[in-house]
């Protein structure tokens, strides 16, 4: 009841053009207004279960309940009624004194207008009376049949416990490849599912071949067993062969990593094979069963057999220098015996001078003739 049609009760009541007969009737029936309206809003003349309506289904069920959780409320409200109108019943027949009255039932009649208002609220929400396209209506209400455990696939089909319901289907989480650990979670192929985890179980020393199979400390899985040794190898030790410690920086059998045999005659030194026994020092190379600094060595210089030339040396494993009889002209080692550009030396060139042909002999420029006084013309 808005504050104008209030306050027009209360003056006729004060004016006694009404009755308090009929003005506790006229206050009632604003009440009763309140009340009505939420019972008609959730639609309780809704037709059978399964009738299409906007949005989705009727269901029966829940209209029942929700008819009932109403009808718990409209008995509430009526509780809630009873001491508002023995306020009313009391109010004073002076003017003042009976709108002050009135001014304090009204209240009273709000605050249970809104206990009555959260109370349809909650029946609403609880009891949905038309189910969403997604859903179905079971004996227990609305619900959606690709995910209730309770009516999984179909109403009434309760998973066993431990169970979860995936697109319809009872399922354990557990241990469903197609849906570990969630609905719809796949584990890749070549995977289990251990524990709603997924697990190669070739590898995995925690499930090594089957689920919950942990290996001992020390071992790994490999091929769905568990390999290694236990205890586990001291440090600077590999686990070889499934059950043996070996160092791979010595072992011939296992160089530089287990399997790995040197050929016969050979050592493994520092994880590789080599010929040379004892092993080479650092920074040395065993070139024919001799320990070589390929960075100086002229004979093994940079790598074992690589010889430089006479007259060159080996600086940083590589041949520098120019061999004997050769000169460094123009950064290119020539040789000043015979190259008439540099007959000599670097520069000297025979080909200047015509009586001599371009002709270099010995480091010297040469005459073609017989006479060195007069060789004659070139081609003479």
């Amino acid at each position: 009841m808005d504050s104008e049609r209030f306050d027009a009760l209360a003056e006729g009541l004060a004016t006694g053009r009404i009755s308090r007969r009929q003005g506790l009737k006229a206050l009632v029936g604003g009440v009763a207004a309140a009340l009505i309206g939420p019972f008609r809003s959730v639609g309780m003349g809704a037709g059978p279960a399964g009738a299409q309506v906007t949005g989705g289904v009727v269901c029966r069920a829940n209209a029942e309940r929700m008819r009932a959780c109403l009808q718990a409320a409209r008995a509430a409200h009526s509780r809630a009624m009873e001491p508002c109108e023995e306020i009313l019943g009391e109010c004073p027949s002076d003017t003042a004194g009976f709108v002050a009255c009135t001014a304090v039932y009204q209240v009273c009649i709000n605050n249970a207008n809104s206990n009555l208002r959260s109370a349809v609220e909650q029946c609403e929400a609880q009891f949905r009376v038309v189910c969403t396209p997604n859903e179905s209506c079971c004996p227990d209400g609305c619900t959606n049949t690709q995910s209730d455990p309770a009516n999984c696939g179909a109403c009434g089909n309760r998973c066993p416990g431990g169970f979860s319901c995936c697109s319809g289907d009872c399922v354990n989480l557990q241990v469903s490849s197609f849906n570990c650990g969630a609905c719809g979670r796949e584990c890749p192929i070549g995977e289990s599912c251990c524990s709603g985890d997924c697990s190669n179980l070739l590898t995995d020393s925690n499930n090594c071949g089957r689920c919950g199979n942990v290996c001992p400390q020390g071992t790994t899985c490999a091929n769905g067993e568990c390999v290694g040794c236990n205890p586990p190898c001291p440090p600077g030790q590999t686990c070889c062969s499934g059950d043996v410690c070996v160092d791979t920086d010595t072992d011939r059998n296992n160089c530089g990593a287990c399997g790995n045999s040197c050929p016969a005659g050979q050592v493994c030194a520092g994880g590789r094979c080599s010929d040379c026994d004892p092993p080479c020092p650092v920074g040395q190379t065993c070139c024919s069963g001799v320990c070589r600094n390929t960075q100086s060595d002229d004979n093994h210089c940079g790598s074992c057999g690589n010889a430089c030339a006479p007259g060159q040396s080996c600086t940083g494993g590589t041949c520098s220098g120019c061999p004997e009889g050769f000169a460094l002209c123009n950064e290119v080692c020539v040789d000043v015996r015979s190259d008439p550009h540099n007959c000599g030396s670097c520069g000297n060139d025979c080909t200047q001078f015509s009586f001599y042909c371009g002709v270099c002999s010995n480091g010297g420029c040469r005459c073609v003739g017989s006479d060195p006084d007069g060789c004659g013309p070139c081609g003479g």
